[in-house]
């Protein structure tokens, strides 16, 4: 057994139970963090609360492992404004669910030493945390995410790697597996985006260019604004070779004009999360990692 992992406890164990038998859900809602009285704690599945619980907070993402569908990663960030203690277990808190609106320890997880500065201290960095749980698509857990959260490392590298695919020249060249009928849209490549509305797009049709209008339309903006294809105003059989290149966008042409018309896309994401870290020096780089929970039966 690993030295660092966690237990889904008992009454975690007996929540899932009562809401398979009575057709409902078991809802994790928060992420507790304590450290531990001074000592790392074993994780035995008896525990009903952390040993000596500093901090709680609503959970904030949730993603499955690409690899495994049936383990599911909870994460939150703690802000550079909280700490000033060890971090040494974790909790997961779940709403029982025969007795709403009480809640118990449905999982406990000991944690590898790290103590969480203060700003004060001298380091402002934010810290975040990623703990694993069983999931499955038939899964009586109910997971409930703080739309209002902490901006996650993730999130914000994601945004990023979209805002520099904006400023930067695209292109892509690909052979169509199945034809495109007229009107029908042609997906680009995976990760090429682009603003609609300022006619960044070049694209060419077996070696032919195509010219925006006649040959093909932009597509409306997905929710992030951007959007990842065109629609063809002629038909594609299948073996057509495409090619597409999307010029680079300015810094303030396409960004300021996107927040303009959709205050809820790209722009007005990124400039929340500008905001949200305008006060630490850096997202942490070294989000902790624990091993697969482990469940007795």
């Amino acid at each position: 057994m690993p030295e660092y992992f966690g237990r889904l406890t008992e009454a975690g164990i007996a929540a899932e139970a009562w809401a398979k038998a009575n057709g409902a859900k078991v809802s994790l809602t928060h992420i507790a963090i304590g450290d531990g009285g001074g000592d790392v704690p074993t994780p035995s599945g008896t525990e009903t609360t952390l040993v000596h619980e500093n901090y709680r907070t609503d959970i904030e993402a949730f993603s499955l492992d690409e690899t495994d569908h049936n383990i599911a990663y909870l994460s939150i960030v703690i802000p550079a404004e909280v700490g000033g203690w060890w971090i040494r277990e974790l909790g997961v808190i779940a709403e029982d669910p025969a007795q709403p609106g009480s809640y118990l320890l449905y999982a406990y997880f000991n944690h590898a030493p790290t103590y969480k500065q203060l700003v004060e201290a001298g380091q402002a960095t934010t810290h975040e945390l990623r703990i694993p749980v069983v999931y499955s698509s038939d899964s009586v857990l109910d997971i409930h995410i703080n739309e209002a959260g902490y901006a996650l490392r993730t999130e914000f590298l994601k945004l990023n790697s979209l805002v520099e695919a904006l400023r930067n020249i695209q292109r892509a060249s690909w052979t169509l597996a199945e034809g495109i009928a007229e009107g029908g849209t042609l997906s680009f490549p995976d990760e090429l985006v682009y603003a609609p509305g300022h006619h960044a797009v070049c694209l060419t049709f077996d070696g032919v260019s195509c010219h925006e209008g006649p040959q093909f339309l932009e597509l409306g903006a997905e929710e992030d604004g951007l959007a990842r294809g065109v629609a063809l105003q002629f038909a594609a059989p299948a073996g057509s070779e495409f090619e597409v290149l999307i010029l680079g966008h300015s810094d303030a042409m396409p960004l300021n004009d996107a927040e303009a018309a959709n205050p809820s896309g790209l722009t007005a994401r990124v400039s929340a999360l500008e905001e949200q870290i305008s006060t630490v020096s850096q997202l942490s780089e070294n989000a902790v990692y624990l091993g697969e929970m482990v469940t007795e039966e």
